[in-house]
């Protein structure tokens, strides 16, 4: 950068910093985290570090106070012939007599999973007017800007999000149902995953401590215990279908000790073993930085007691079970080695 481009960029810097300051002084706030983010990235591109920290304070302080102008719901309204359909979708999930075929239904079933070509495909069709002429700003809850700039990722994401909360409200009223019938027990539900023969018995005793947790209403503790044992599954069956040492641009990485990454799920070969739709799902909900990053916050101690809850569960189980129901054990005959003679 020539310094005749410097002093320009500095000279904007101060100008979007100065116009953040007179909307504070307005008490708008929007419009004030709007001005210091692009402040800040101009600070950034000039690499003055101490202007940089100055303004990140004030970046969270205004991302924090229009933190409750930036709650809003969307709804899907219902027409009749669409809640007959989901109905009966759910009564699909929950009709059979037995759990463990009323479970395989949920976990086969694919509207469960949202499509991702199919909602990059409606985002690419409905973009707002406010797309063209404006730049978009991702906040998360406690005030860190997410994303700048960035409108077709966070636009989306937000469309993801909404098939992804349909999904979730579908297999919450599906596990209400069969706890409703007793179906849904504590015992009913480790009789099936025992009788996977997936895992050993240290897994077991956590999926059952999760349960048993669960069932004593304590969602905090339950979802504490299930948010890395399906991290730490979902290696475990990867392994066992094939999916060991990967190459990863170029490096080879074996997943042995690894964590299950983003970088892991949105691989080609994970995508071709377990399906691209449910890998993204899965990453949507536990690694996303502008999804839910639920176990990025339960790992930091970051997640909130309220989030802890039925629902939060509900999809943390239904991953497992999906897991779990996906990958079949075949029992092989093992031929008796010859003992080898030495002379």
């Amino acid at each position: 950068m020539t310094s005749s481009q410097k002093d320009e960029l500095k000279k904007k810097a101060a100008s979007d910093e100065s116009r953040a300051l007179e909307s504070v002084q307005n008490g708008d706030y929007l419009s004030a985290s709007f001005h210091i983010t692009a402040a800040l990235q101009k600070y950034t591109r000039l690499g003055d570090s101490k202007k940089i920290q100055a303004l990140k304070g004030l970046q969270v302080e205004y991302n924090q106070k229009t933190g409750q102008l930036q709650k809003h719901e969307v709804r899907i309204p219902l027409d009749d012939n669409a809640r007959a359909e989901l109905d009966e979708l759910i009564r699909s999930f929950t009709n059979k007599q037995a759990l463990a075929d009323n479970l395989s239904r949920m976990t086969k079933s694919t509207v469960l999973v949202p499509r991702l070509e199919e909602i990059k495909k409606n985002t690419k069709n409905i973009r707002p007017i406010t797309a063209q002429f404006a730049t978009h700003m991702l906040v998360d809850d406690d005030g860190h800007t997410l994303a700048y700039g960035d409108f077709d990722t966070t636009w989306l994401l937000e469309h993801y999000g909404i098939s992804f909360d349909l999904s979730r409200r579908i297999i919450d009223t599906a596990i209400s149902r069969l706890i409703a019938d007793d179906q849904y027990t504590h015992e009913a539900i480790m009789d099936l995953i025992v009788n996977r023969r997936l895992y050993d018995t240290e897994q077991l005793l956590k999926i059952d401590a999760a349960l048993e947790r669960r069932f004593a209403d304590d969602y905090f503790s339950a979802v504490h215990i299930l948010t890395p044992l399906i991290e730490n599954v979902f290696m475990l069956l990867s392994r066992r279908v094939g999916l060991d040492t990967i190459t990863f641009g170029g490096k080879q990485t074996s997943t042995r000790n690894k964590n299950l990454s983003t970088n892991i799920l949105l691989s080609k070969e994970y995508e071709e073993t377990w399906g691209a739709d449910f890998c993204y799902m899965l990453n949507f909900f536990m690694y996303e930085p502008m999804g839910t990053r639920f176990r990025h916050r339960v790992a930091h101690g970051d997640i909130k007691m309220i989030e802890c809850n039925f629902s939060t569960f509900n999809i943390l189980f239904y991953f497992l079970i999906k897991m779990s129901l996906m990958v079949e054990v075949h029992e092989t005959q093992v031929e008796a080695e010859q003992p080898s003679h030495h002379h």
